[in-house]
């Protein structure tokens, strides 16, 4: 008898342990979800401070993506690293779709973004000497994107 009640309560422990776990897992999960979108909008905030602290940035960000023929050489390259800096974030947040951590809603969001960047001649142009990120781009292919924006700002 005393071996039913040890066999009895033993169960019940397991079955505890087992809910604490679920528990946790369930914790866990939304933590790592948390950091995700918090990673996620720090990356985009960056970029974002970078144009709205420097007029003269600002400048060539907008000459970059509507005007690029404009630009000078320094500002080409200025342009250019900012370029590589924006898609190293859709980078990071298409692996970590990949890897079933960022929702494919979340994801499709960034995509559009990339892919109406793309679209400008300075995309094209990017995207042509840039083979890092051949398989974003080939990623970007498969996503259906809304017709491209303008960035024009008249």
């Amino acid at each position: 008898m005393l071996g039913n009640f040890g066999e009895f309560f033993g169960a019940i422990a397991v079955l505890a342990t087992l809910v604490y776990l679920v528990i946790q897992i369930k914790q866990n999960n939304k933590l790592l979800t948390a950091t995700v979108y918090e990673s996620a909008m720090e990356g985009y905030i960056s970029l974002n401070r970078i144009v709205l602290e420097s007029a003269e940035y600002a400048s060539i960000a907008r000459r970059g993506l509507t005007r690029m023929p404009e630009l000078d050489e320094d500002e080409a390259f200025r342009f250019n690293m900012a370029l590589r800096n924006f898609f190293n974030q859709v980078y990071k947040l298409y692996r970590l779709h990949e890897q079933g951590v960022l929702p494919e809603k979340e994801w499709e969001n960034a995509a559009n973004d990339a892919a109406n960047i793309l679209s400008t001649d300075a995309g094209k142009a990017f995207r042509k000497g840039n083979q890092f990120h051949a398989d974003l781009f080939a990623a970007l292919d498969r996503v259906d994107s809304p017709e491209s924006i303008s960035f024009t700002l008249d």
